[in-house]
């Protein structure tokens, strides 16, 4: 590669992107498997602002840990097979983040179904506050064989099973 070259490539990784490269590129995919149309998925079915309000109004009623997990969910749109899976190792609350590394299924604490599933979630400050003061309650709360390392120990099947 030539010095011109070199100094072209080093321009463009600093090159400041005031405007959006890709805006009116039109990507064609092609069909789908077989060549049908690509199925339409519906809607997914979300919470309205006032439904959300309502929840977390009720959730005031409900015991620390289940109000940190509603607020956390809500907040950043994790599956409860996520959250319920969440460790305190996953979680940088001085960074305001979480790695989502494990899915929790029937009660089973493993790798996510897809690779994809796999992410960073920035949480809002809101959230870090809750989680720190989640952390101090549970700290103090929950003995350390319970918990394990997890934010929001799950419950016994025996236990589980008491309450249906």
């Amino acid at each position: 590669m030539g010095d011109a070259a070199r100094d072209d490539e080093a321009r463009g990784a600093d090159a400041d992107l005031s405007t959006d490269p890709t805006a009116g590129l039109v990507l064609d995919i092609g069909d789908h498997v077989g060549g049908e149309e690509r199925p339409r998925k519906p809607p997914k079915a979300t919470l309205k602002l006032d439904e959300l309000g309502a929840l977390l109004e009720a959730a005031k009623d409900e015991s620390p840990d289940i109000r940190a997990m509603i607020l956390v969910s809500v907040s950043t749109g994790m599956r409860f097979c996520e959250v319920s899976a969440l460790e305190w190792r996953d979680i940088d609350l001085k960074g305001a983040s979480l790695r989502i590394d494990r899915s929790q299924v029937d009660g089973v604490v493993g790798p996510p179904k897809t690779e994809s599933t796999r992410r960073e979630v920035f949480l809002p400050r809101v959230v870090v506050d809750v989680l720190e003061a989640h952390k101090q309650w549970q700290e103090k709360n929950v003995p350390p064989k319970l918990s394990a390392g997890r934010v929001f120990r799950r419950r016994t099947a025996n236990t589980a099973r008491r309450r249906s």
